[in-house]
């Protein structure tokens, strides 16, 4: 599949603008030199790793001179960076991206997003933040970000560039409000410098890190109704993660299982094979991975005496993603669950990252550490389709309201339990996994 011209325009436009990396002015010799050495790197990794030998039918010689030309115009950093980033971005694959050179700053701007069906809203709004002074509210449908729509297709681009590839000191918004009101925003952004180097060798630091990982590690979540539910909010596919089987263990004792997978973005292949294995009594296939040049097989096995036999409802959302989708889509293709909810993120890839670093002159010392994700596979499922692009199309869609948004209501769970025969407003939906 080819890429149309909405997201060079993203990135390029958004990559144009200000932001703190160019305060570095104006691009030295030397580090346009490097520039050119970083193409021929990311040339050379796709190359050897991209499952697709063709490229989606993109002429990859004619791209890598197309983007040698524009790091030549280039005038600033950002721009270069965001040449490069381009570079990969016309593959129009979700797991094949550029990591730029470390910038030296942590930007948070105050609130995060989501879509819904194909709009987005505000998600979140951190409290004391520039974004709550000037009045941005959770449910605010979002109709711009500094002159560009944001809409499903582009959403993580624009997230990309914000956060990873061109961080910035603010941003113009452009919101409408639950009331039917529009009001344009500027945002000021929090920048904290980072430290490029740490001292490993500091035991304090190690163990603040430590302490950091664990209050941020995603929490299992379960709900009871008598024994006739469980609610399961399932955060992440954990590498080894043993709440899966502790977790279906209970679930045997109940009728039904809503297994929520909303925001969940995915993990471990190995995760998500031993959860599917306690819903089927025997092997089976649930896909066909494709690389560069072969073809290996994707197989579930069963796990314990007897499957789960109760109903399954599975909750997802426009973040559900990878592990979660081929989950929620393998239970529905062998009708072993319901889908409630929106249509998910579609991206599904399985690649891996190569960190690298690019010198100056011949001989010089100091150069640029930076990376890249490559995919090195894409999973077909029986049906001969790819999820890459498609997501997973829910039997029920049940999306929220711009009110239930900025009310924090939550209408799939509570329909998804009124399935169940539980009784339940969208309110009460919402408040389910507080203080579990």
């Amino acid at each position: 599949m080819m890429r149309s011209g909405l997201l060079p325009i993203v990135l390029l436009s958004l990559v144009t603008m200000p932001s703190a990396a160019q305060q570095q002015g104006e691009i030295s010799e030397q580090a346009r030199v490097r520039g050119h050495r970083m193409l021929r790197q990311i040339r050379e990794q796709l190359e050897k790793d991209y499952y697709d030998s063709t490229y989606h039918g993109i002429p990859l010689e004619a791209s890598a001179l197309r983007t040698d030309s524009a790091i030549d115009a280039a005038q600033t950093m950002p721009q270069m960076m965001g040449v490069l980033a381009q570079f990969l971005e016309n593959l129009n694959d979700s797991h094949t991206r550029f990591y730029p050179p470390g910038v030296n700053v942590e930007v948070q701007y105050g609130w995060s997003w989501r879509t819904v069906g194909n709009d987005c809203y505000v998600s979140a709004v951190k409290e004391e933040s520039d974004a709550e002074a000037q009045g941005l509210q959770v449910g605010d449908r979002v109709l711009a970000i500094d002159g560009i729509k944001p809409t499903r297709a582009n959403l993580g681009m624009i997230g990309y560039v914000y956060y990873q590839l061109s961080p910035r000191p603010g941003m113009r918004v452009i919101v409408e409000h639950a009331d039917g009101e529009r009001e344009e925003l500027t945002i000021r952004s929090e920048m904290k410098r980072r430290r490029m180097v740490v001292d490993n060798t500091d035991l304090e630091e190690r163990r603040r890190q430590r302490e950091a990982w664990q209050r941020s590690r995603p929490r299992h979540r379960t709900v009871t109704f008598g024994d006739s539910v469980l609610v399961w909010r399932l955060p992440a596919f954990i590498y080894g993660d043993r709440n899966i089987d502790r977790i279906m263990r209970r679930a045997r004792d109940h009728r039904h299982l809503i297994l929520d997978l909303r925001g969940n973005g995915g993990g471990a292949v190995a995760t998500l094979e031993r959860l599917l294995g306690h819903f089927f009594g025997e092997e089976f296939v649930y896909g066909t991975m494709q690389f560069r040049d072969k073809e290996e097989q994707q197989s579930v096995e069963p796990v314990g005496h007897e499957p789960f036999g109760g109903e399954v409802i599975v909750l997802i959302d426009s973040q559900s993603a990878s592990a979660s989708e081929i989950t929620a889509r393998t239970l529905q293709m062998r009708g072993r669950a319901t889908i409630v909810g929106d249509r998910s993120a579609g991206a599904v890839m399985v690649s891996i990252s190569r960190s690298l670093h690019t010198g100056g002159w011949a001989g010089a010392s100091r150069g640029y550490r930076w990376g890249m994700s490559v995919t090195i596979s894409d999973l077909i499922l029986p049906d001969g389709n790819s999820l890459e692009h498609r997501g997973v199309i829910p039997n029920v869609a049940v999306l929220p309201t711009q009110q239930d948004l900025a009310e924090k209501r939550d209408p799939a769970l509570a329909f998804a339990l009124e399935l169940t025969g539980v009784m339940v407003s969208a309110d009460e939906a919402a408040e389910i996994y507080d203080n579990r």
